[in-house]
């Protein structure tokens, strides 16, 4: 027996979440839930690891993940499911009508058209393609084009929004529609293709990819077509999938979404459907949380030769210890002659480019990596951890973690945002 009265209420409280966590095993032990996705792109993959994170937190949810419907149907069968989470786009409407009829509790993760009366939670494709136009614009290209897979409906309202927002900005866009059967059956005409239209185009040109994979074709073609990026052609995609982006050459600019919390969001619909609760039917369509900025999209604005070797020198010694008169060395002239030239051609010295630059890359590998900051701060080229924090929170008025915490991928917040309310997405480095 405990004599200490705190200790005694400190064990009441133990021996209640004792009984709390052991009923709540209990009362959840029967869900079963069905996913239905696809889960290679890392947008899908993203969606995935939000229902787990969610499902974490449900103990005795038991979850399966099936990449066609037919496998679908064999589950409602054989297995005892509780819910469904899937994409609609996947499913013919006959099909997804029978499913409904079953009378098993559907959550959609993606966009749908209205009178699908389905509830669920996607991404505003149309937000998507207004953010890729307002940083687009302000790199200041010649001209826009738009390349998308044909026939995908997320591709189609991303390009009508991107073509919509430069239109009213007093630009127009051009648009090449990429057949995806033809890519995996002839590549090497559908790039030829490609990289015939793109050098059609005034340059500089800056081009909106539908997705991180059609920015990779992007790509290839103006390899193919010795076309250079970003000086000819600035390539920006969607989802930003770290590994495809930090691989590609030159590395990819991209826009990211919040594929995990839409994941989450769609599992907590899935719960009060599952629990008997109504739901909204209308579509919960979440912003994209900003721009990372890498390589792709870094236009050098200017054609003095001087200035424009080191930039390029800065951008490729960026994480070494850097000084003013190394740059001249490289470009062999004098440190006078340099700060001249800075600032006739871009009104900051080489200095004041050199933190620019660091920070960006910072910002950068804070929103769209997960590498710890002590290591950002080395790949930023900052001498020390405490010199990039104070810098850092100088430049922009956040500490790194609280940069991090408010444009990183997944806030963990089960309240989503509804449409009307999705109005604003930052820009990160533009």
């Amino acid at each position: 027996m405990h004599k200490n009265p705190s200790r005694r209420r400190r064990a009441a409280r133990q021996e209640v979440r004792a009984f709390d966590v052991a009923f709540s095993a209990d009362k959840w032990q029967q869900v079963h839930v069905a996913v239905l996705l696809e889960g290679r792109s890392e947008y899908d993959r993203g969606v995935l690891r939000g229902i787990r994170r969610f499902v974490d937190q449900r103990p005795g949810w038991n979850l399966q993940f099936l990449s066609d419907f037919r496998r679908l149907l064999h589950t409602l069968t054989d297995w005892p499911v509780a819910g469904v989470l899937l994409e609609s786009l996947q499913i013919a409407p006959d099909a997804l009508r029978n499913l409904r009829q079953r009378g098993v509790p559907v959550v959609n993760l993606c966009e749908a058209p209205p009178n699908l009366c389905l509830a669920g939670v996607g991404l505003d494709n149309d937000r998507i393609g207004a953010v890729a136009a307002d940083y687009l614009l302000g790199i200041q290209p010649r001209s826009f084009g738009f390349v998308g897979p044909r026939g995908v409906v997320s591709a189609t309202h991303r390009a009508a929004a991107f073509h919509r927002t430069l239109k009213a900005a007093g630009n127009a866009s051009a648009q090449f529609s990429i057949d995806r059967q033809a890519l995996i059956v002839y590549p090497a005409a559908v790039l030829e293709k490609l990289g015939a239209w793109l050098q059609g185009l005034p340059r500089p040109v800056a081009v909106f990819a539908a997705n991180d994979e059609c920015a990779l074709e992007v790509l290839n073609a103006c390899a193919q077509a010795r076309l250079s990026v970003p000086d000819d052609i600035a390539v920006l995609g969607v989802d930003n999938d770290e590994l495809l982006c930090e691989l590609a050459q030159p590395s990819l600019s991209s826009i990211v979404v919040p594929a995990e919390q839409i994941g989450f969001a769609a599992a907590g619909m899935l719960e009060s459907l599952i629990a008997g609760r109504s739901a909204d039917t209308a579509m919960r369509l979440l912003p994209p949380q900003g721009v990372v900025a890498r390589r792709s999209t870094e236009f050098l604005r200017t054609n003095e030769p001087v200035t424009a070797a080191a930039l390029r020198f800065i951008q490729k010694h960026l994480d070494q210890p850097l000084n003013v008169d190394d740059i001249a060395r490289a470009g062999g002239v004098c440190r006078r002659l340099l700060e001249r030239r800075f600032q006739r051609t871009l009104g900051r010295s080489p200095l004041q480019e050199i933190h620019r630059q660091r920070l960006q890359r910072a910002q950068a590998l804070l929103a769209g990596s997960n590498l710890p900051i002590h290591r950002i701060a080395v790949a930023a080229g900052f001498a020390s951890p405490p010199q990039f924090s104070d810098t850092f929170k100088r430049e922009t008025g956040l500490t790194p973690r609280q940069y991090r915490k408010q444009t990183g991928s997944f806030a963990g917040d089960e309240s989503m945002p509804s449409r009307k309310s999705c109005s604003g997405a930052k820009a990160i480095l533009v």
